[in-house]
């Protein structure tokens, strides 16, 4: 059985296609359109502060750490924190804590901060400099401009034209980003948010379970960025809502700067996933996950990782919280049923898979994994009709069936 190998932020050909071709066209924006705001971010100002559930301590953090506010009760706020073995949910009190706006944190040094975490041997000072000269070029670049979305056409143009950033699926953090001049969709959005920093614009990072863009809106003017396809700007929130469903988990939420930094946590925990540095990872998604509940991509990237180092039992924990918050992530029950497989759990992961393929018909790995399992339960020709849709989609497929039909 094989995982999901669609990246976060992918794009197909066909809706990059249509979307550029709505963009020309103009597109149209719904009214109020389905978009959200981002949660309220605190950090802890005490040196020490408790936290609590019905008057017992359930334990305490430390000065700096951040969270994402989940309610309010008078002067207790409602968080979820690491407790040292899972994810527990409680309550600071107000006067421990001071919340953060978008005017306290600067994106592109706390994102070199983090790749340095991981990285001692980077220079943070360097990079930083590198990254204020291309925001400096970018409002040169964006100068003279009439309108916000004429400036938002002039940094694109400026960024994917001119400087030769362009779209590569490989997560990397910021500074790999600035060397290599490449990056996923997180990591393009990120890079924009960053170089339009000067210009001090309305623009915010736009979240999806697969995918992440860019989302300006001052009150008066609204339209979206797509940098991984050349920093396009449109406008066709009926065309975003059909391609990426409803709301649901931080889907359509306009992430203020603190609640950016839970998607570059998580994609930063699927880098070092991948160098199976598992501890250091889990410490990622750890503080992604703090600083937003509801972000399910953070679940699905730390099932990922966790998949990958053979924990089955707990990546199935990960994907099960996924599809809670993200209940049409297909990807998510894809993986969910390849570890089940693994574990010999055939029947429930038939169910998923089955479920990721009624999600997204033209997920070929979801096929072919339904496929599997049906062998393994001994349904030979609901298997075949399985690996007929897989080699339809996936034509590269049809060896690796061939070998598993020889086998049976």
């Amino acid at each position: 059985m094989t995982s999901s190998t669609r990246a976060f932020g992918t794009l197909g050909l066909a809706f990059l296609a249509a979307l550029a071709h709505r963009a020309l066209a103009g597109g149209h924006a719904e009214k109020g359109g389905p978009y959200a705001k981002s949660l309220e971010t605190i950090e802890v100002a005490a040196d020490e502060a408790a936290v609590t559930l019905g008057g017992t301590t359930l334990g305490t953090v430390k000065k700096g750490r951040r969270f994402g506010v989940t309610a309010r009760a008078a002067d207790a706020l409602r968080i979820q924190f690491w407790g040292g073995r899972n994810l527990r949910i409680g309550w600071l009190n107000a006067r421990d804590v001071r919340v953060l706006g978008d005017a306290d944190v600067d994106l592109t040094a706390e994102a070199l901060r983090l790749a340095a975490e991981f990285n001692p041997k980077l220079d943070v000072a360097a990079y930083k400099a590198r990254a204020d000269a291309l925001a400096t070029r970018v409002a040169q670049a964006a100068a003279g401009a009439q309108t916000a979305r004429e400036r938002a056409w002039r940094i694109s143009l400026q960024l994917f034209r001119n400087e030769g950033f362009g779209y590569d699926v490989t997560p990397r953090t910021l500074d790999r980003v600035l060397e290599e001049k490449r990056g996923n969709c997180l990591g393009l959005s990120l890079l924009y948010l960053c170089a339009a920093e000067k210009l001090q614009m309305a623009f915010h990072m736009l979240p999806f379970p697969t995918h992440a863009l860019i989302r300006y809106d001052d009150g008066r003017e609204q339209f979206n960025v797509e940098p991984s396809f050349g920093g396009m700007v449109f406008v066709d929130d009926a065309y975003m809502r059909r391609r990426y469903g409803p709301p649901e988990g931080i889907s359509w939420t306009v992430l203020s700067k603190p609640q950016t930094m839970a998607m570059l946590y998580s994609d930063v925990g699927s880098v070092l996933g991948a160098q199976k540095r598992l501890a250091e990872a889990t410490s990622c998604f750890v503080r992604a996950i703090e600083l937003n509940p509801n972000y399910g991509v953070a679940y699905y990237n730390w099932g990922g990782v966790l998949a990958a180092a053979d924990q089955h039992a707990l990546a199935c924990e990960r994907f099960s919280r996924a599809t809670q918050l993200h209940p049409n992530f297909a990807d998510a029950y894809n993986n969910w049923g390849s570890s089940l497989g693994k574990m010999g759990e055939f029947r429930w992961a038939a169910e998923k898979f089955a479920l990721a393929a009624k999600l997204d018909p033209t997920m070929a790995s979801a096929h072919f994994n339904w496929g599997m399992v049906l062998l393994n339960l001994g349904k030979r020709d609901d298997a075949l009709a399985r690996f007929a849709r897989a080699v339809e989609l996936q034509p590269s497929l049809k060896p690796a069936i061939d070998q598993a039909l020889k086998e049976r």
